[in-house]
């Protein structure tokens, strides 16, 4: 028997078809979704720079005076600049290559305070840039563990750019010590003007500056 071909265009035959095609969407895109939230993002290499310090600063007045040293060189100002390397990821990366770049300024100076010391390291400072390598570096969510690198420089440390990256692995900076500077500009302001809300929504920014950092 042949069914006749307008018996697959009724009303209800429609209807069926579009519910096949609608389920065929739906599982279609729910694959392509889980697949989506599934994936394995890359590990991030955070760079954070967490604090800037006034070593020496001499008075113009005495200049002429005094003469100043630091590792053979004259200083009139001398600044220590600290940076914390983590990995925000879950597993280890291994040939950590960074190239840190700063504006208009000379490092004399890079020291390393490392949770693991034997770890293979290398630094080399460029006339604007500093750069680190790393064999390795564990996950910090698992190991707490956390690099630090402190800069000395005759004027304030301020960062152009950071190159980096891998099979895996991605960099990201964070200028934790330059939002915090501003965000105390704010809190003056805000005591000055009793501006209660003010206040907590700065709390609220520094909590959330932390777990974006950190977390």
């Amino acid at each position: 028997m042949i069914m006749e071909p307008s018996k697959f265009f009724t009303p209800e035959a429609i209807a069926t078809y579009v519910v096949f095609l609608a389920g065929v969407v739906i599982t279609i895109i729910g694959f392509l979704v889980s697949r989506w939230l599934s994936r394995r993002k890359p590990a991030k290499i955070k760079v954070v720079k967490v604090s800037a310090t006034v070593l020496v600063n001499i008075d113009p007045t005495v200049k002429s005076e005094i003469s100043i040293l630091y590792k053979g060189h004259p200083v009139e100002s001398l600044y220590m600049t600290e940076f914390k390397i983590h990995n925000g990821g879950l597993d280890i990366v291994d040939s950590v290559n960074l190239k840190i770049e700063f504006k208009e300024t000379t490092i004399l100076d890079v020291n390393k305070v490392d949770p693991i010391p034997s770890r293979e390291t290398y630094l080399e400072i460029l006339p604007d840039s500093l750069i680190v390598r790393f064999a390795y570096i564990n996950p910090q969510s698992l190991y707490k563990e956390k690099i630090s690198l402190r800069l000395f420089s005759r004027e304030p440390l301020q960062v152009n750019k950071i190159e980096g990256g891998g099979r895996g692995w991605i960099v990201e900076f964070f200028d934790y010590a330059d939002l915090l500077d501003h965000i105390e500009k704010e809190f003056e302001q805000a005591a000055r003007t009793q501006n209660i809300f003010k206040a907590f929504y700065l709390v609220y920014k520094i909590i959330r500056a932390y777990l974006n950092v950190y977390a």
